[in-house]
């Protein structure tokens, strides 16, 4: 179980990216950390990634995500439907207090009121 000093940092963003044969998961996940780094005043962002998007990794990609987090053993390898690792996302974040977003979201405005109502 994860203590609350086993934290990188208070507050940030988390999402998974791992592509399938129809999306480019990491490519969103990329947008996405760029858009909250444009429009929130907490910024941090970690990305969980498997093995096979993990080797599409870019330098574009390492300069953006604060946080690349490898998906121990990957449940979603085979399946079309990457959803069953979601579960993960809590024992994997880095953040004690952390808003698990799905990759295709964008912001464009702050949603920085969010944070005292967590």
């Amino acid at each position: 179980m994860r203590t609350s000093d086993s934290f990188n940092e208070q507050k940030g963003f988390f999402t998974f990216a791992q592509n399938n044969s129809t999306t480019d998961y990491l490519s969103l996940a990329y947008c996405q950390a760029l858009s909250i780094k444009c429009t929130q005043k907490i910024t941090s962002f970690a990305v969980a990634i498997d093995a096979l998007t993990k080797e599409r990794l870019t330098d574009a990609h390492r300069s953006v995500f604060d946080y690349i987090i490898d998906i121990p053993d990957d449940a979603s390898a085979n399946d079309e439907s990457k959803m069953r690792n979601e579960w993960k996302a809590w024992w994997l974040t880095p953040f004690k207090e952390t808003i698990k977003l799905e990759s295709d979201i964008l912001f464009v405005d702050s949603v920085d009121h969010w944070w005292p109502g967590l």
